[in-house]
């Protein structure tokens, strides 16, 4: 087997884990705090991925990787949210068309030409996410249906500043701004109902945060 076709579907399967430990997390701890929790302690992992490898913070290019860290942020909150009040298969489909989203900015925000199949594509794409989220359903178009969308989006934009920042910036830092912005967002959104993880939870919240 093709080693990128085999580090393709370990990512893939890593994702389906993490995704599976939210959704377990979420029926006792609110989606911020899960947020809060993946991002802290992924934000102490990374600094020391920065520190092994001798990796300096920018001095330059820092609006852009804090607009990274905002979309990221936005993408997490919107994600987790999205899983914990609708069936996981549906909201990782949702998310999962954050390459549908990219095509079009790419188009839109960067004027880059759609290619020829990207437009016959799309409109399959759409009628998939239709079926999803049955806008024609009231019970099943809601705002948990509408966030698996905007995370999608917001997923989007995070990969569109990437593409700009991988330039100039080592991909440490990026994920650096990502992880600490989503840190600092969540552990305001959810002073307000935070939870102190019992049992179980614990194991979750620590696995989804090295995941």
């Amino acid at each position: 087997m093709n080693k990128g076709v085999a580090l393709a579907i370990f990512s893939a399967l890593i994702f389906s884990v993490m995704n599976a430990l939210i959704k377990a997390a979420s029926l006792t701890i609110p989606s911020a705090e899960i947020v809060f929790f993946r991002s802290a302690i992924g934000t102490v992992l990374i600094l020391g991925l920065m520190w092994q490898a001798k990796v300096r913070f920018s001095t330059t290019g820092v609006p852009l990787l804090v607009l990274r860290g905002l979309f990221g942020a936005a993408y997490l909150l919107a994600f987790m949210y999205t899983i914990a009040h609708i069936p996981l298969a549906d909201a990782a489909i949702l998310a999962y068309l954050s390459p549908f989203f990219v095509i079009l900015l790419s188009s839109v925000v960067l004027g880059e030409k759609l290619p020829k199949k990207a437009a016959i594509l799309l409109p399959t794409v759409l009628v998939g996410v239709a079926l999803v989220v049955n806008p024609f359903n009231f019970v099943s178009f809601n705002v948990y249906a509408l966030a698996g969308v905007a995370s999608a989006v917001f997923a989007a934009g995070a990969s569109i500043t990437i593409r700009h920042l991988s330039k100039k910036h080592h991909t440490y830092e990026i994920v650096f701004y990502f992880l600490f912005t989503a840190m600092l967002v969540s552990a305001y959104l959810m002073k307000d109902e935070f939870v102190i993880p019992q049992g179980i939870a614990w194991v979750y919240l620590v696995a989804i945060g090295v995941v």
